[in-house]
């Protein structure tokens, strides 16, 4: 059995499957745009698996660089799965991006990528793997975030939209007579701000807070809560109060908030 990752090279995806691979003995497929961080994952894996070396054989660990957001590359991704005879038990959709800014002055062609990435590639994976994932009993984890559950922010208005998206298919798919007949998981993670390079490469600074985890923390509370068997999984005890304000406070407390803290970022 192999655990596939979308964004395996990087951030809580690798540390997603740092875990799976060293601690739960999973063979690994890191899926990626960037072969050569790809290939410095496996590297940096494989090295901390010797170092820990046990007299269990080691998992395998390959990798495959392709666009998720091209239909096209995930149908021959799930073709070269199965013709090497590969069975998936996780498949955790981590790849995406986000974009801060206000909305009349962030890069259109950017925000096309980032839907097509955070959405239709997420979906794309999910349409292609989930029979095979319903066949074994298996996990499905899609990463989306707190801003799933917001009504929006101002200066992320497309990020935001896209974790919405993200939320609501996988609490659909999961809903779904046939797939919860299967005993298949399907999960969403929520995180607040992960201390990675998120909001550098979206166009900010980092920042800190109380509720800043570090990516290691947020993959664990995946990994525990895929073990669990929840839907929805929500890292960190500040970023769990942050679920029910959301469905209390007026949205519009909730957008002036949230656009006040994007400002800070971009300020910073």
């Amino acid at each position: 059995m192999a655990a596939i990752v979308t964004g395996g090279g990087s951030g809580i995806g690798f540390e997603i499957a740092k875990i799976l691979y060293l601690e739960e003995g999973q063979d690994l497929i890191l899926v990626g745009r960037n072969e050569d961080r790809l290939q410095r994952a496996k590297k940096r894996l494989e090295t901390e698996a010797r170092r820990n070396a046990s007299e269990k054989a080691e998992p395998t660990i390959q990798t495959y660089a392709m666009d998720v957001s091209s239909l096209s590359a995930c149908r021959e991704f799930h073709s070269w799965i199965e013709s090497h005879g590969i069975a998936a038990d996780y498949l955790v959709n981590a790849a995406g991006f986000g974009t801060i800014g206000p909305f009349l002055q962030t890069d259109l062609d950017r925000e096309a990528r980032e839907t097509d990435t955070n959405c239709r590639g997420l979906l794309q994976m999910t349409k292609l793997f989930l029979p095979d994932l319903m066949r074994v009993h298996g996990c499905l984890l899609n990463v989306a975030s707190s801003a799933g559950y917001m009504p929006g922010s101002p200066g992320m208005a497309v990020y935001y939209a896209t974790k919405a998206y993200v939320l609501s298919l996988t609490r659909s798919i999961s809903a779904e007579r046939d797939v919860r007949r299967s005993k298949v998981l399907v999960s969403a993670l929520c995180p607040g701000p992960v201390s990675t390079e998120f909001s550098e490469k979206a166009g900010g600074s980092a920042t800190s807070g109380l509720a800043m985890i570090s990516p290691q923390t947020c993959a664990r509370a995946a990994v525990r809560g895929m073990k669990k068997g929840k839907h929805l999984i929500i890292p960190g005890g500040l970023m769990k109060c942050t679920y029910p304000l959301a469905k209390l406070l007026p949205a519009s407390w909730l957008l002036f908030f949230a656009g006040k803290h994007q400002d800070q970022k971009l300020r910073s």
